[in-house]
């Protein structure tokens, strides 16, 4: 009740600020184009403001950005979206993130076995990789596709004694977006997994309580466990945009890919929804 709840404020918020936006403005075109997604980049000097991010046109081919709300968690997050080539039809673009987790912001010392919680920290860093590529088929119509691949480590140190968990993630993605008037575009995504594998390595000291003997633990596994095959999360998206606010509308189908982290979770259906201002 309460997710409603929050879905319909946001919706009437959204719809509020639409009718305070001013007149429509022709935004789904050749200077202003959709980032989410594909290859492109904001143009220099241009600032997107939302829910989810804030990003910033450093040069014309530069973007940089952040995820909002995991600042107000205490976790920072960097991400820098750079176009290798641009062409009359065709973008190829690369971009790099980094966010960084530390639990003991939110839970004070924590405890490895045999460790006691003095000095104990246990963070996640997270370190996505894309590339995507965007072709201009028509006037109304471009296509998408590239590859996401995704090291997300969590680490745990303690005196002499360390342990760590890694999931790596890789996923194709495939898209198509149709400007459908001036104002509104529908936007189609596949996020395909290839595989998501799960690693864990321990350098474990532990300390008996005769203090006069330790025993010191090595190993490293590997294992499949979290690697849904054939996962497919295909997002299909109503996009409108009028001269400064733009809001996204729509869901994910067969699985949910987790924003910054892109993890593939098996779900039917999850709502998606965004809104920003462009200036």
């Amino acid at each position: 009740m309460r997710a409603r709840r929050t879905t319909a404020f946001l919706l009437t918020l959204g719809l509020v600020l639409t009718c305070a936006s001013g007149p429509a403005w022709s935004y789904h075109n050749d200077k202003e184009l959709i980032t989410d997604d594909t290859a492109y980049t904001l143009r220099d000097g241009e600032l997107r403001f939302g829910l989810w991010r804030t990003e910033y046109g450093v040069l014309e081919k530069l973007t940089l950005g952040t995820y909002n709300l995991l600042w107000f968690g205490l976790v920072p997050s960097l991400s820098g979206k750079y176009e290798l080539y641009s062409g009359t039809d065709y973008v190829l673009s690369a971009k790099l993130g980094y966010l960084r987790v530390n639990f003991n912001n939110f839970f004070g010392d924590l405890k490895l076995p045999g460790q006691g919680g003095s000095g104990t920290s246990v963070t996640l860093n997270v370190i996505p990789f894309e590339v995507m590529n965007s072709y201009r088929l028509s006037d109304n119509w471009r296509l998408h596709g590239g590859f996401q691949y995704t090291p997300v480590l969590l680490g745990g140190e303690a005196r002499d004694s360390s342990a760590g968990l890694a999931v790596t993630n890789l996923q194709l993605v495939l898209g198509a977006t149709w400007r459908w008037g001036d104002v509104t575009a529908l936007q189609l995504t596949s996020n395909s997994l290839v595989f998501q594998q799960t690693s864990a390595a321990v350098d474990l000291t532990l300390t008996t309580p005769d203090n006069y003997t330790t025993i010191r633990a090595v190993g490293v596994t590997k294992s499949d466990a979290l690697n849904f095959k054939d996962a497919n999360a295909i997002v299909a998206s109503v996009l409108w945009s009028w001269e400064t606010f733009n809001l996204r509308m729509g869901a994910s189908l067969g699985a949910w890919n987790v924003p910054a982290l892109h993890f593939i979770v098996p779900l039917p259906f999850f709502p998606e929804l965004d809104m920003y201002w462009r200036w």
